[in-house]
């Protein structure tokens, strides 16, 4: 009984691969007409936080990056350290590896990282996943938030994404996902007090972005 179970398992989960497989080929030919939201004029405004810095990004990084919508933004509150807010956002199911992760990108340009911790936070009715590391080049060192946007679903792993993102295509006709980097600068070894910063504006920051992915959908 218990090897039929494990055959029907395997067939499922190969059938979906392969569906998931015709979805991403046939999803680069695909255009929408629809008028993008920007993503920028849905941040202005968080309860609590000012910006304190816009960072514009190059050609080549926006090339490189594969970018359909960006924002790079530092956000002050009082009484506590600048949190600095990067968000990636894209389209189309043929960009599901663009994304670079902190575990690439701060190793790349020299920094040392932990392994990463994943977490839970629920805010409202939802469920947010993320990881957490901590990023040290020489005396500097940053704590670091990230994860994986699909829809309203949050989640650590690429891989967790790309079927996220293929079911939202099927079921929605949507392939817009997101790549969220959050970072808070960590004086000393107080690494405890830039987890509560980071941990308060993620619940601040959350439920704008989801009213953009809500709100930016494509033509049916």
């Amino acid at each position: 009984m218990g090897k039929k179970t494990d055959k029907k398992l395997i067939y499922v989960i190969l059938l979906l691969l392969v569906t998931c497989f015709f979805v991403y080929q046939d999803s680069g030919t695909t255009v929408s007409n629809h008028a993008r939201l920007e993503l920028k004029n849905f941040l202005r405004e968080i309860d609590g936080y000012k910006i304190s810095a816009d960072i514009t990004l190059g050609t080549d990084v926006t090339g490189m990056l594969k970018l359909d919508d960006y924002v790079y933004t530092s956000y002050g509150n009082v009484g506590s350290k600048d949190v600095t807010l990067y968000i990636g956002h894209y389209y189309s199911l043929t960009k599901l590896t663009a994304a670079h992760s902190p575990l690439v990108c701060y190793p790349s340009q020299g920094w040392s990282i932990n392994e990463p911790v994943k977490h839970q936070l629920t805010i409202g009715d939802d469920i947010l996943h993320y990881g957490e590391v901590v990023a040290q080049l020489g005396d500097k060192q940053e704590l670091i938030f990230y994860w994986y946007q699909a829809g309203n679903k949050s989640m650590i792993e690429r891989s967790q994404l790309k079927l996220a993102t293929a079911m939202n295509k099927l079921q929605k006709n949507n392939e817009q996902h997101g790549f969220v980097r959050i970072s808070v600068p960590v004086s000393g070894t107080d690494q405890e007090q830039a987890r509560t910063t980071g941990l308060m504006f993620i619940k601040a920051v959350w439920p704008h972005y989801l009213d953009y992915i809500k709100n930016n959908i494509p033509e049916q």
